[in-house]
């Protein structure tokens, strides 16, 4: 009885559930999810954060997706087949026998299949209250599970590392142009990326490492995002983590890399089912690259609004992402203007300029014009100081020379010409020669001890000559002085 009681509960797993029971966490060996059977044939987590099965984006158009199962608008997190959605009727998601998971489209070919490291040992597919779909083997081991394989959207408890990464998805339902991931110097990044660009908008690519408190090629590349609101990463500098608005436990999370490009972190009203901004990577979104597509221009008013230059319009209507393009030929291109930066589009470019210009950056313009007054400020101020300086100088010199006759700055230059002339410096050496090692001395006073020496014949009526013409000088300043 003990071995019937065990055994009975794993039969009745194994059964078909009947029509109109409640979804289920778990897809066995063989078993199917369609449309066909109706909404009902879903996966739904064990406490029903969570659902996974066909999700229907447009009229007979499905993709095999995990989404919040009570948010206002059924918020997708993970996604199998974004750029090939499948048919209504006939597609189905299928967990072989031989242990790969397939989603088949109605004329049988494979679009998506996950297959773990062990497949051949799977046993179930399993939807997890975390949002993660996993498949495990009889030992209950995981062998694949989508948090390895995020699409746009980043859970609490999933991890990004240096071999995953979030492409956001377009209005289209379609991966678009912007991707976060570790670069190659190990920074966690927000990134640009089409045919023609692969450029850096987060963290500020103005600025170095150290500023955007990031650690260059650090050891690891791991990030994630935790129950209370807290986003970590490797690179950051301190372990400084980006913490939500509203951080604890018990709020429904996610990490979304939107169709604009942002980063955003949302949290869920349980009341209404709606999402709220908690914590966003750009403040400014302007700044982020591809905005407004090639030749866009972006604005605030007060909201971020794209809009065209004079002679353009929108390449695809709906969608300015494709940026701008022109409506007729004009004799004119873009100036270079100081503040301003062309994302992405710097390099497209005509050769003609027009005579009238226009004025396509306004608020820029104001801006910078208190740079110029400034730098007119500290150029004026410059001057002024310098002509300080000489007036000062040249009213010491005319001073001076008033003050002093003719003959005593005669006196006073002719006595600088002798000492600059005709002093000279002996050294320890020469000293000791001419008063032989200090032999006689003359006497004492508060200065230090007179010796007597003795110079060369030479040297002698030198100093003698240097003698008479000081005394000379200083007799005619006593006469004067008379």
């Amino acid at each position: 009885m003990a071995t019937f009681s065990v055994i009975l509960p794993v039969l009745l797993s194994l059964l078909p559930l009947p029509s109109g029971a409640a979804p289920r966490n778990t897809l066995l060996l063989g078993s199917s999810l369609s449309v066909d059977k109706g909404q009902a044939d879903v996966l739904r987590s064990r406490d029903g954060t969570f659902t996974c099965g066909l999700y229907s984006i447009y009229t007979n158009a499905f993709t095999f997706s995990i989404w919040y199962t009570n948010s206002a608008n059924k918020t997708v997190v993970w996604t199998a087949n974004r750029d090939r959605p499948v048919h209504a009727r006939g597609a189905a998601v299928t967990l072989q026998k031989g242990g790969a998971l397939v989603l088949m489209d109605y004329d049988g070919a494979a679009v998506w299949q996950a297959q773990g490291d062990d497949s051949v040992g799977v046993q179930y597919a399993q939807l997890l209250d975390t949002g993660n779909l996993v498949m495990k083997n009889s030992s209950g081991i995981v062998v694949w599970q989508s948090f390895d394989s995020p699409t746009d959207t980043l859970l609490p408890t999933q991890r990004i590392t240096a071999t995953t990464k979030l492409v956001s998805t377009t209005g289209l339902h379609v991966p678009g142009h912007h991707i976060f991931h570790f670069t190659d110097s190990s920074i966690l990044s927000l990134i640009y990326d089409d045919a023609n660009f692969h450029e850096i908008y987060w963290p500020d690519p103005d600025n170095g490492e150290y500023q955007n408190n990031r650690n260059r090629y650090n050891s690891t590349r791991f990030g994630g995002l935790d129950e209370m609101g807290n986003f970590f990463s490797s690179d950051f500098a301190n372990q400084q983590a980006l913490v939500a608005s509203d951080q604890g436990l018990g709020i429904k999370r996610r990490l979304t890399l939107d169709p604009d490009g942002n980063l955003r972190l949302y949290s869920l009203d349980s009341s209404d089912g709606r999402w709220s901004v908690s914590w966003t990577a750009m403040s400014q979104p302007c700044n982020i690259h591809g905005l407004c597509g090639p030749n866009g221009i972006c604005r605030y008013l007060p909201a971020p609004t794209c809009s065209c230059p004079p002679g353009y319009v929108m390449s695809n209507p709906g969608n300015w992402s494709q940026g701008c393009t022109v409506e007729k030929a004009q004799p004119v291109m873009f100036l270079r203007l100081p503040g301003t930066d062309f994302w992405g589009s710097d390099q497209q470019h005509v050769d003609q300029m027009s005579k009238t210009p226009m004025k396509l950056f306004p608020d820029v313009h104001k801006a910078n014009q208190g740079e110029v007054k400034w730098l007119y400020f500290y150029g004026f101020a410059g001057a002024i100081f310098v002509l300080e300086v000489f007036f000062i100088a040249s009213a010491w010199c005319f001073v001076l020379r008033w003050e002093l006759g003719a003959s005593e700055m005669q006196a006073v230059e002719e006595g600088y010409k002798v000492m600059a002339s005709n002093f000279r410096r002996y050294s320890y050496k020469e000293l000791v020669k001419v008063t032989r090692k200090f032999k006689d001395e003359l006497g004492r006073g508060g200065s230090g001890i007179v010796y007597k020496g003795i110079l060369d014949d030479d040297a002698d009526e030198e100093v003698h000559k240097v003698l008479r013409e000081l005394v000379g000088t200083l007799a005619q300043m006593l006469d004067g002085e008379q």
